[in-house]
C-alpha cells in the first residue's frame, strides 16, 4: 500500500512506516520502526546478508516455498516498503541496489551523515542562546531546557 493522507506507510496494518524526511529529520525514528518491522517478521536477515545466511537456508522450504525463492520475496516485500517511504532524491540513488543491504547501507550513510548535521545545527543554536538584556534569568532557564527537550522550538530569549 502507497503513502496515506498522513504520510505513513502501512503494512498489513501492523506497524505504521513514517515517510522518511528528505532533511533526516526523523531518521532514527524511521530506522527504528523498519528495523522494528523487519525483526517482527523475522526478515531481519536482508539488512545483514546479500544472500541468506546458512541458518536461514537450512531452515529449507516454508510454506512449501524453497530457501532461495523466500529469500527473494522478501526482498521483494521489503523493497515495497522502504521505496515509496523516502524521498525521491533519495531513491534515485539506492534504486540500482540488488540488495536490501546495499539499499540499507546506503540510507544509513545519507541519514546518519545529515542527522549529525542536524545535531550540529541544534548544538550551535542552544550554545549561540542568550538572555535579553530585559528578560529574566529564570525564564532564560526555564526556555533552554524547554529548547534542549523540544529542539529550539522556543523562541522567547534572543539569539546572538
Amino acid at each position: 500500500m502507497g503513502p496515506g493522507l498522513n504520510d505513513n506507510m502501512h503494512f498489513e496494518d501492523k506497524i505504521t512506516i513514517p515517510k522518511l524526511s528528505d532533511n533526516g529529520s526523523n531518521w532514527v525514528d524511521y530506522r527504528n520502526r523498519v528495523l522494528w518491522l523487519l525483526e517482527s517478521q523475522t526478515i531481519d536477515n536482508h539488512i545483514n546478508h546479500d544472500s541468506p545466511p546458512t541458518a536461514y537456508q537450512n531452515q529449507g522450504k516454508v510454506g512449501g516455498v524453497e530457501y532461495a525463492n523466500r529469500w527473494k520475496k522478501e526482498e521483494t516485500a521489503i523493497k515495497q516498503v522502504i521505496g515509496p517511504s523516502i524521498p525521491r532524491a533519495t531513491f534515485s540513488r539506492i534504486k540500482g541496489q540488488k540488495h536490501i543491504k546495499g539499499v540499507w547501507t546506503i540510507l544509513k550513510q545519507i541519514y546518519e551523515e545529515k542527522t549529525r548535521a542536524l545535531a550540529a545545527d541544534l548544538m550551535r543554536r542552544f550554545w549561540n542562546t542568550r538572555c535579553g538584556e530585559n528578560n529574566s534569568v529564570c525564564t532564560h532557564f526555564e526556555n533552554l531546557h524547554v529548547k534542549a527537550s523540544t529542539g529550539l522550538d522556543s523562541t522567547t530569549c534572543t539569539k546572538r
